[in-house]
């Protein structure tokens, strides 16, 4: 289990399909309906998204 703390506050966007976004700089929380948590930090050019059940981390690259 992930020892990041997930936001308590209101989400600053839900899309229509329900998903939960909080933006925090370049940082940005995902909670989907499931129950399923994301974690998206902006490095440099790429992405690092952390699953938060599994703490599996996958790095999308930028241009």
């Amino acid at each position: 289990m992930s020892s990041i703390e997930f936001p308590t506050r209101e989400p600053d966007s839900v899309s229509p399909d329900g998903v939960k976004v909080w933006f925090y700089g370049t940082t940005i929380y995902h909670e989907y309906g499931d129950g399923r948590r994301f974690l998206r930090v902006k490095v440099d050019k790429n992405t690092h998204i952390t699953d938060l059940q599994t703490g599996d981390t996958t790095i999308e690259e930028g241009e």
